[in-house]
C-alpha cells in the first residue's frame, strides 16, 4: 500500500507541474481524480478478490485538445495474494462534439504499460490504445460518463505467451458541486494472450465498482 500511495503522489506532483506550465500558455481545464476500485481478479477462470486506489488527471489545453494520465495499482487478495498489477496510461484526445463543457464526445490515441507481479516472477506488457470517451448532463448536477479503450497489440509476456489484445472501460455517474465531483461507477480491464506453441489462450481480467472524488483547478 505504501508503494501505491507514493506512486500516486509522484504522479500528482508531475501532473501539477505540467499543469502550471500549461497555464502560462493560456486558459486550461484541469481535473484530478482519486478513485477506489474493488472487485474481482479473474485469471483464466480462477477468481479472487482485488482492490486498489487509482489516480487520473485530465488536462484540456483548448475546448478540443486534451490529455489524460492515469495510474491504477491493483492488489490481489486471499487466493490471489501476491498477484498484483499496475496499469499506467497516457492518452491524447480530441473532442468531436462538445456543445457545452460537460457534454461532449471525444476520441484519442495513447499508450498503456501494465506491470504484473506474481509469486513466481514479474512481467511487463505494453501497447498503444484507441480511446473513446463521453460525458453527458442528466438532471441538475448529475452527469453520466464513460470511457472505452481498445489495445489491439499488447507485448508478449514471455516465451510462452504471444502478443495479446486488451479492452478497458469504465462508466458511471458523477455529482458536480462547483469545482468538486463525486464519482461512482464500474470499471473493467480485460486482456487475453495466445499461447506460442499451440491453440488456446490465457485471460486476465479485473472488474468491479469504483468510487471517488475529483477536483477541478
Amino acid at each position: 500500500m505504501k508503494r501505491n500511495v507514493c506512486m500516486i503522489m509522484a504522479l500528482t506532483a508531475v501532473f501539477l507541474l505540467a499543469s502550471g506550465s500549461a497555464l502560462a500558455l493560456g486558459p486550461v481545464d484541469v481535473e484530478g481524480r482519486v478513485m477506489y476500485w474493488q472487485g474481482d481478479t479473474d485469471v483464466d477462470g480462477e477468481t479472487a478478490d482485488m482492490d486498489g486506489y487509482g489516480a487520473e488527471f485530465d488536462l484540456w489545453f483548448t475546448n478540443k485538445l486534451g490529455v489524460t494520465a492515469a495510474f491504477w495499482p491493483v492488489e490481489g487478495k486471499d487466493l490471489a495474494a501476491g498477484f498484483d498489477k499496475d496499469y499506467m496510461n497516457l492518452d491524447v484526445k480530441w473532442r468531436l462534439f462538445s456543445p457545452t463543457e460537460h457534454n461532449y464526445l471525444a476520441v484519442g490515441v495513447g499508450y498503456q504499460d501494465t506491470d504484473i507481479s506474481t509469486p513466481f516472477g514479474s512481467f511487463d506488457t505494453s501497447g498503444f490504445r484507441l480511446v473513446v470517451e463521453g460525458n453527458v448532463g442528466l438532471v441538475g448536477i448529475l452527469q453520466g460518463y464513460g470511457t472505452l479503450a481498445y489495445m489491439p497489440s499488447m507485448d508478449e509476456l514471455d516465451t510462452e505467451f504471444d502478443t495479446g489484445t486488451a479492452m478497458e472501460y469504465e462508466f458511471g455517474v458523477q455529482v458536480k458541486f462547483a469545482l468538486v465531483g463525486i464519482y461512482a461507477g464500474y470499471r473493467v480491464h480485460d486482456v487475453e494472450w495466445d499461447f506460442n506453441d499451440g491453440p488456446g489462450s490465457v485471460t486476465l481480467k479485473d472488474d468491479g465498482i469504483v468510487a471517488g472524488v475529483g477536483f477541478e483547478f
